[in-house]
């Protein structure tokens, strides 16, 4: 009988033990032109972010898409909850160059597929310009779209950037929505933020008569036929702001590159 009372005693102990293990804390660096994606082994019932300085958006049931909306020097949280019960917690810290773009929670391991999206962007840049009349200027920065392909699962946009000023002009905040056209009058406006898997390269500053050239990778999976793409870019600290439309009939007639 004293054994068996030993033994329960023991579960018991071990029951409580178990139950108040600190639930491990990862770090997570982000960055304003590049997305970090967390991999889940089951499916996100909740999230929940610290602050607003970080945007979090789902991708699948299973990927999480984080980035910065703005430079902050604290740090903040995230919390995930998943369909096993489990909790995950993030975190989250400034980075301008984060080492790891992907983590695979299910695998317990870290891994970096901004090689994979690296080996599509030089794929892009050799590829023959097909899109002409998408442009913006603003203080006398012209950005224009000339190339856009799929690759079946995500769009490629090649950007060209001329400054045309006599002052630096640096590429900073980059924002991109769907949003529905052909509404009737007065009808509420749908908007989709979308988030870039991968901006390339992270950082450009032009001088006089400089010349850059800007890859954006975003997924297709938001994509809906009566929604156009505005893609918004700022200037890092500056007010020069451009701003360009693709209709949604050049977004479904991509060019596939292998």
């Amino acid at each position: 009988m004293k054994r068996w009372v030993m033994m329960i005693c023991m579960l018991l102990l071990t029951g409580i033990m178990s139950a108040q293990q600190a639930i491990p804390i990862r770090d997570l660096g982000v960055t304003l032109n590049k997305t970090s994606n967390l991999i889940f082994p089951a499916t996100i019932l909740s999230i929940d972010r610290g602050s607003a300085n970080i945007i979090v958006q789902k991708s699948t049931d299973f990927i999480l898409r984080v980035k910065a909306d703005t430079l902050f020097t604290d740090t903040t949280n995230l919390t995930v909850i998943t369909s096993d019960g489990k909790l995950y917690s993030f975190l989250v810290y400034y980075d301008s160059s984060p080492t790891m773009l992907t983590i695979d929670l299910g695998a317990g391991e870290y891994l970096d597929k901004d090689t994979s999206m690296m080996g599509i962007v030089r794929k892009v840049i050799p590829q023959r310009n097909n899109m002409y009349g998408v442009r913006y200027s603003a203080g006398k920065v012209q950005v224009a779209v000339v190339g856009i392909y799929s690759t079946g699962k995500m769009l490629a946009l090649k950007i060209r950037i001329v400054n045309h000023s006599s002052l630096f002009f640096s590429v900073g905040k980059i924002r991109m929505r769907l949003f529905s056209t052909n509404l009737p009058r007065r009808s509420p406006v749908h908007e989709t933020e979308i988030l870039p898997l991968l901006i390339e390269p992270s950082q450009i500053k032009l001088a006089y008569k400089e010349v850059g050239i800007l890859t954006l990778l975003i997924p297709v999976q938001d994509f809906n036929p009566k929604q156009d793409l505005q893609i918004s870019i700022h200037e890092k600290q500056g007010d020069r702001h451009l701003q360009m439309r693709i209709t949604n009939r050049f977004l479904f007639s991509a060019p596939i590159i292998q």
